[in-house]
């Protein structure tokens, strides 16, 4: 059967569930709130830590290259190499559209 996921609010009863419908068991929140107009998702918290860290034979070709193009190339298929972003969710906020009751998940 595999996993799936009930909202239920206690206070008025409404219910959303939702189950893996790809490959890769991908349940669409948006797609099973929007459809049903019971619950809203909100206060989505995500934190991001960006680090550069340039190779130098990267920067070499920068500095070495001679048009726009060129250079709008590396930065634009090249930096992706060097850069790391980390990204953390914090917290996700369910609010009932009914009633207005509302839980935030937290501490992933």
């Amino acid at each position: 059967m595999g996993v799936k996921v009930v909202v239920t609010c206690d206070n008025c009863g409404l219910v959303s569930e939702f189950k893996p419908v790809t490959v890769g068991n991908h349940a669409y929140i948006s797609k099973e709130f929007n459809k049903k107009a019971y619950f809203t998702v909100s206060d989505v918290s995500i934190e991001s830590d960006v680090s550069v860290s340039l190779d130098d034979d990267y920067v070499s070709k920068l500095v070495e290259s001679d048009s726009v193009e060129e250079i709008t190339r590396l930065l634009d298929y090249e930096i992706a190499d060097n850069i790391s972003i980390d990204s953390k969710l914090n917290e996700v906020r369910i609010d009932c559209k009914q009633c207005g009751e509302y839980i935030t998940l937290t501490d992933f």
